[in-house]
């Protein structure tokens, strides 16, 4: 079930899962917020983390994304480095200013893999750095490992 709406470029997977309580419970997976301008790929993780039981809400525009977080309050945010308008570096570094996703862990899945990108990246705030192609079940399993 998927409530899609191109103009905002934002949906929903599974959204009766996202909890509105800003600290999960004991037994309540984190909410994860996927940033991507790739639809595809943003979709095909958010499909994989939504069929092992997360909340995942995926975004194609970084404004948008802001929004939802805080709206939201993920836990998780995997953003793509390379977004139009605003980069997934000043992204980040604007969800670790909310109050709400200062503390979220941020992941990095970008097409760029220098040095000097993943120290830029590290540097503004990303927990974990990964280079695509990513199989989603090495996102899955960071995730799975958060305590």
């Amino acid at each position: 079930m998927r409530d899609r709406t191109e103009d905002q470029k934002v949906y929903t997977v599974q959204p009766q899962t996202i909890a509105t309580s800003p600290t999960p419970s004991a037994t309540e997976r984190p909410r994860v917020l996927i940033v991507d301008d790739n639809a595809d790929a943003a979709d095909t993780l958010g499909t994989y983390l939504q069929l092992s039981g997360y909340a995942v809400t995926i975004a194609t525009d970084p404004y948008a994304a802001l929004n939802l977080a805080r709206e939201l309050r993920p836990q998780v945010c995997v953003l793509d480095i390379g977004l139009p308008g605003m980069n997934g570096n000043v992204l980040a570094e604007n969800l670790r200013r909310l109050p709400d996703t200062s503390g979220a862990v941020l992941i990095a899945l970008t097409g760029y893999g220098q040095a000097y990108d993943k120290q830029r990246s590290l540097g503004a705030g990303f927990d974990h750095y990964f280079v695509k192609p990513v199989n989603p079940g090495t996102i899955k399993d960071l995730i799975d490992r958060m305590p």
